[in-house]
């Protein structure tokens, strides 16, 4: 059985900019490589490259190492897309921070 995201984790997750608009730009497509993240959000590679671990580590995202064409300059690419499920879970449980912030000040109070 699968826990529940913590309210907290899906915020430190979801509340970053950069992170949201890999997320939004990988939902538009079926798939993208890094380099098409990086031009598509206009980040540096190495921003994309960090917040997509991030990603990953939290299960948001999922990513898979493909032989490139032969004309590629990278033999190996790796593409990255959205678990759906995962997301859902985590922006459902965002959504539930601002109610359990409120409870423990009502309680407090």
């Amino acid at each position: 059985m699968l826990l529940p995201v913590d309210p907290w984790r899906a915020d430190q997750v979801l509340s970053n900019r950069v992170r949201l608009d890999i997320v939004q730009a990988l939902l538009s497509e079926k798939e993208l490589h890094i380099s098409e993240l990086e031009r598509s959000i206009k980040k540096p590679w190495g921003t994309v490259a960090y917040h997509l671990g991030l990603l990953e580590d939290a299960g948001i995202v999922k990513s898979e190492y493909r032989l490139g064409e032969h004309q590629s300059k990278a033999p190996v690419k790796r593409y990255y897309w959205v678990q759906k499920a995962k997301l859902r879970e985590y922006v459902e449980a965002w959504g539930e921070l601002p109610r359990g912030v409120l409870e423990k000040v009502a309680r407090k109070g």
